[in-house]
């Protein structure tokens, strides 16, 4: 049956009844659906949901006619490709026609309607409509085969434009190996010329490292996979040999291999890339020394062979001392002067296939081995390493013209005594090298049990120190400060004391170190300004300041040099509500010579803040005069060490003249600080100091006792 006998869909418009049902019997029987509509809004409304093959309107229609509802027909995208076969009883003109065609018509019917004439135009009709359709399907795949084409064409670019502008090298070969073409980055890495590579077989670039069962696995891959990717070393035009990442795909048609096609790219970038990486993850790249996870491994293969053939063995950890002041005074790049003069003067003195590494910072490590299995072997090995490190040293390291004496504080782990592992081992050394560095500079130690008791308590005390502010076991003592002239107390400075319910009264001397290496001096730090001034706004507001004239607090280096201590202290003082100057910063001389800028900046912001600054234990440390005298300093400290024995020792009054006359040149308040007996006292008032504190007048005092100095309650 033809596309336009069966299920042919025909909407049949006129305002009459009888001329509907005459055209809807004669297409039924011919095997047509139809669909009737008595007006044009009735038309168009049933064009919205449903779909025809041909309209059969009629032309004199009242409101909307046929030639009016065709042009609607026309004018809407869904309907405007369906034929239309006008049907009238008047005589049309030529003009009539023409505008019927012009509305989508293909021809006209006269009524009374001649049924064989109908039928026939509308078959007609139907051939037309199957035509186009056709036609349509037809225009439909010769675009989307354009459209193919196209893609097709702009792959082939692509394609082209990859092989021949990539970074990768590409060679195409036919099946016998021969060589038919190749990329310019081929000829960019391997240095031969199209010209020249034409026509050989890859073998010209084979390196001779690799054997043959190594090209029988990739043929062997070829053949059951059709591909092979992997690491080949190859060779140049030059001779130079070459790390490569090849990929070769065999290209087939009808099941038989047609020719090669390698794609390959240069890893020689890659690999000094990777030994770069390798070198950096293990080597410390100042120094050249192996760096801690390079010495742990060579440390435990070396354990091994020790434990196989019951040898011993010594772990020497070194710390330099002082190093932080050459750093801060000189700068950092003088400190990696230091760390790269020392590490060359270890590699000098230590035997051969011992193991030195730099741990970070100022730390070194040594490791010998392929010591007889005694405990006294060891530490005689030991032993004469620590001397040898110390006769070393007793020479300055000069650098930039400057004399630098450097000391060294080291600890010693033996194995297998202290340890079977490199961890136990280093845990152990770095304890003793603690221990070491407390009993003074250029010593070492071997490792003891009992150390490692005070490394526990360290650790608990670091512990409990972090509960402490939380568990509200930290106080503020204050110890006066008296007008030597007057015997009036005008200051006071707020000292930290802490007792735990477990572990009793801990010293400051104990737990500011740790807090200070922890971290927990910043928040330690915070908690003493805040409570300081808490306290000063309760005595402001008593009228004790009509006698003090400050409170000091001390505070560490790490808290000074810390980018928020501005900011805390200005919010502390503002939130309290306290008279600025009513707080002395008080700072040590040590916490001053790191970078001069820096720490000049930072002291003129705390005295636009408002308050008074006072440098701690002056004397003790490296400060240039040309330097303090830049410094907005109020006060100087005599530290307890010049006062002690000045009644004795000549050189000691000398120093605390120096400071004194120091002290008036810099236009700066003097207080001498552990005056304990009347002695000292009337040496430092006869020197010209204006103030002291110790235990002649009272130790530090809890805040209730203090007030009641000043102000004694009736």
């Amino acid at each position: 049956m033809s596309v336009y006998s069966q299920n042919s869909h025909i909407l049949v418009v006129d305002d009459v009844e009888s001329n509907r049902r005459l055209l809807e019997n004669m297409f039924n029987r011919e095997n047509h659906r139809v669909t009737v509509a008595e007006s044009a809004e009735q038309a168009l409304n049933l064009c919205q949901h449903h779909d025809f093959d041909l309209f059969l309107l009629d032309v004199n229609m009242p409101v909307i006619n046929g030639f009016e509802l065709a042009e609607q027909l026309r004018s809407d995208a869904n309907t405007r490709h369906i034929h239309i076969i006008f049907i009238t009883c008047i005589k049309k003109q030529r003009q009539d026609h023409l505008q019927g065609l012009n509305f989508g018509a293909i021809d006209y019917i006269e009524k009374p309607i001649n049924r064989e004439l109908l039928i026939s135009k509308v078959k007609f009709g139907f051939k037309i409509s199957a035509q186009e359709k056709l036609l349509s399907q037809h225009k439909i795949k010769l675009q989307l085969e354009i459209e193919k084409r196209k893609e097709l064409e702009t792959e082939l670019i692509l394609s082209a434009a990859i092989f021949n502008a990539g970074s990768n090298g590409f060679v195409i070969t036919n099946s016998n190996q021969e060589i038919i073409k190749v990329n310019p980055a081929f000829t960019k890495i391997t240095g031969y010329s199209e010209q020249e590579i034409l026509g050989q077989t890859p073998k010209i670039l084979a390196s001779g490292k690799h054997d043959k069962a190594f090209y029988q696995n990739m043929w062997k891959s070829l053949l059951n996979t059709g591909e092979w990717t992997g690491e080949i070393w190859n060779k140049r035009k030059d001779g130079q040999i070459y790390p490569e990442w090849e990929s070769i795909t065999a290209i087939k048609k009808n099941d038989k291999t047609t020719h090669y096609l390698a794609c390959f790219s240069d890893l020689s970038q890659h690999k000094t890339q990777e030994a770069k990486i390798n070198y950096l993850s293990y080597q410390d790249h100042l120094t050249d020394l192996p760096n801690r996870p390079l010495f742990e491994k060579q440390v435990d293969q070396s354990l091994l062979k020790q434990q196989r053939l019951g040898l011993s063995a010594a772990l020497l950890y070194i710390d330099i001392n002082d190093f932080k002041k050459f750093n801060d005074t000189l700068g950092h790049k003088f400190g990696d002067q230091i760390l790269i003069h020392f590490s060359k003067r270890l590699n000098k003195i230590v035997r051969e296939n011992v193991i030195i590494s730099r741990f970070g910072g100022d730390e070194f490590v040594i490791w010998i081995d392929d010591i007889k299995n005694t405990h006294n072997s060891a530490i005689d090995a030991a032993t004469r390493q620590a001397l040898r490190i110390q006769n070393e040293f007793s020479q300055p390291i000069i650098i930039d013209n400057y004399d630098i004496q450097v000391s060294s504080s080291i600890g010693i782990a033996i194995f297998p005594d202290d340890g079977t592992s490199c961890d136990k081992l280093i845990r152990k050394a770095d304890t003793a090298m603690y221990q070491a560095k407390a009993e003074g500079s250029n010593t070492f130690k071997f490792f003891q049990p009992e150390m490692e008791n005070s490394a526990k308590k360290r650790l608990q005390i670091e512990i409990k120190l972090r509960q402490a502010v939380l568990s509200d076991e930290l106080e503020l003592f204050f110890q006066p400060q008296i007008d030597i002239s007057s015997g009036n107390i005008i200051g006071a400075e707020a000292l930290l004391r802490w007792q735990n319910k477990h572990l009793g009264i801990i010293s400051p001397a104990e737990f500011i170190p740790i807090a200070e290496t922890s971290g927990l001096i910043l928040e330690l730090g915070r908690w003493v300004i805040n409570e300081a001034c808490q306290k000063i706004k309760q005595w402001e507001e008593m009228g004790l300041f009509n006698t003090l004239q400050t409170v000091s607090v001390n505070i560490s280096s790490v808290q000074f040099e810390n980018e928020r201590f501005l900011d805390d202290l200005s919010s502390i003082i503002k939130s309290s509500g306290i008279t600025p100057s009513h707080l002395d910063i008080e700072l040590t001389e040590t916490a001053l010579i790191s970078d001069f800028n820096k720490v000049c900046a930072r002291l003129n912001e705390i005295k636009k803040i408002g308050c008074r600054i006072s440098i701690d234990d002056f004397g003790t440390g490296y400060s240039s005069l040309k330097y303090l005298s830049s410094f907005p300093l109020d006060v100087l400290k005599i530290d307890k060490c010049f006062v002690d024995d000045i009644t004795v020792k000549p050189s000691n009054l000398a120093i605390v003249h120096s400071i004194v006359s120091m002290a008036k040149m810099l236009d700066a308040h003097i207080v001498a600080e552990g005056v304990e007996d009347e002695e000292q006292l009337k040496i430092l008032n006869t020197a010209g100091c204006n103030c002291y504190q110790g235990y002649l007048f009272n130790p530090a005092l809890k805040a209730a006792v203090f007030e009641n100095l000043i102000n004694p309650k009736n």
